[in-house]
């Protein structure tokens, strides 16, 4: 999984991972080493989610 996660930055894919999750999984600087923007996604989700935007989750 770490090797298509790179694959995917290095193409230029922007991947961010929620904190709170992150965090509860102690994973955070994990993510933050493999180049991950560790960020709280409870607001921006929920303004995607009201917005009927486009999400793509993993």
């Amino acid at each position: 999984m770490q090797k298509k996660v790179k694959e995917a930055l290095d193409a230029g894919v922007h991947i961010t991972a929620c904190k709170a999750c992150a965090d509860q999984l102690g994973v955070t600087d994990d993510l933050k080493k493999l180049g991950i923007e560790v960020v709280y996604w409870g607001v921006p989700l929920t303004d995607i989610l009201k917005n009927d935007e486009t999400l793509l989750t993993i």
